[in-house]
């Protein structure tokens, strides 16, 4: 009896392993099924989005200020943007989108008879900051896609240097179209209350960071001569791949003697730098700053390899503000504005952002990188959330008082 008894009980166990083995491997099934996009197990238990997000296939695709897996964050209201790791991937109607964009502005600034095409004219500029007046190309491209114009060449643009004939962005960049306002069929009138995306079409309530950085990112192409310099100077760095590197922007010139700007420290960055490094293992910082005090701090956080422009900074420590030494023959604005531009589109090429979100330069290499992307980065600004612009009338500065309008300007 004893043998009959032995087999009866090896037979016990061995279906015993069996089961825990069949239930071992039904549980790496189910868990590969929650990878956030297989469409089988988004198809049974789609995603619940906040916020009036729609759910998709792994995703929700989420109206227009609002980022996360379930749209969770208002980036008005909100500071930072760190999900996990695994959210950060292209959303795929951002990257259909994103497509479509950019195929329609090189149409429209490419059209076979300059005469059956409509232009765009551009709105005048004030006095301001490179970064300011960069990030206003927004403002005609926006435009140029609400009514289906290419946009026209500006005739003066005072960061543009008296060697250069034409006066205008065209100095630095390649021309938008070989078109035109003698060449056109129409010329539209600039209007500043048509600045956001078109509602009238299929870019209606996309995200406004990623459409304004697409915008950008067909904008600002330098010419090739410039292009090159920026190449080289990536190749030296030893410029990694986006998800390898954060942006991290840090003021110090000529506006942090500003009553009203609260400006930091590099130090006041690191508790944020040692979450992003925690999270998605990245120890490489690209730093854009005019401070040489923020560069010589980088030297007490030798855990981290920090990249920066090899220039001087002394001079952007003044309380004079540039575009006032501008007017006054101070600079060399052909090297601020190749400089400028170098900046912000190393900063783009970077995967997570961190600075402040009242500063043009900073909101612009932000949104240039997410429209790369086609995701919203996670990014941390130390004042405000993310605005369309930093005042809200030309006295009003917006710093933290979010609870106001903060209108597409």
């Amino acid at each position: 009896a004893r043998p009959v008894m032995r087999t009866e009980a090896l037979t016990v166990d061995l279906r015993k392993g069996i089961l825990l083995l069949l239930l071992f491997i039904f549980f790496l099934i189910i868990s590969a099924l929650f990878i956030r996009q297989n469409p089988i197990f988004h198809s049974f238990f789609p995603l619940v989005c906040e916020n009036n997000g729609i759910p998709r296939s792994g995703y929700c695709e989420c109206p227009d200020f609002y980022v996360g897996l379930h749209c969770e964050t208002d980036m008005f209201y909100h500071t930072k943007h760190i999900p996990p790791a695994e959210e950060l991937i292209p959303l795929p109607h951002l990257t259909t989108y994103g497509a479509k964009l950019q195929t329609l502005l090189t149409t429209l600034h490419n059209p076979d008879d300059c005469g059956q095409a409509r232009g765009q004219s551009f709105p005048e500029f004030g006095s301001s900051g490179i970064g300011s007046d960069l990030r206003w190309l927004v403002r005609p491209f926006s435009q140029a896609v609400r009514n289906r114009a290419l946009v026209l060449p500006y005739k003066f643009w005072p960061w543009a240097p008296k060697s250069c004939r034409s006066h205008n962005y065209q100095c630095y960049l390649e021309p938008f179209s070989r078109c035109d306002a003698s060449t056109v069929g129409k010329v539209i009138p600039y209007s500043r209350e048509l600045l956001a995306p078109p509602t009238n079409s299929e870019f209606a309530e996309l995200n406004s960071v990623w459409y304004r950085g697409n915008l950008l990112n067909f904008a600002l192409k330098p010419h090739s001569s410039i292009t090159e310099k920026i190449l080289n100077i990536k190749a030296k760095l030893g410029f990694p791949p986006p998800h390898q590197v954060i942006a991290l922007h840090v003021r110090g010139g000529d506006s942090c003697h500003v009553e009203e700007r609260v400006c930091y420290r590099l130090k006041d960055y690191m508790k944020t730098i040692y979450t992003f490094r925690e999270l998605y293992g990245v120890t490489t910082i690209y730093l854009s700053t005019d401070s040489q005090d923020a560069v010589d701090e980088t030297k007490y956080f030798p855990e981290f390899r920090f990249m920066y422009l090899d220039v001087d900074r002394k001079h952007y420590d003044e309380e004079e503000f540039v575009e006032d030494r501008r007017e006054e023959g101070k600079l060399d604005v052909e090297y601020e504005v190749v400089l400028s531009m170098t900046d912000i589109l190393l900063m783009s090429n970077c995967g997570y952002f961190l600075g402040t979100f009242s500063s043009n330069f900073g909101r612009m290499a932000f949104e240039m990188m997410g429209a790369k992307l086609n995701y919203i980065p996670p990014y941390a600004s130390l004042d405000i959330g993310w605005c369309t612009h930093w005042m809200i009338d030309e006295d009003t500065i917006l710093r933290r008082d979010v609870e106001r309008a903060c209108e597409w300007v």
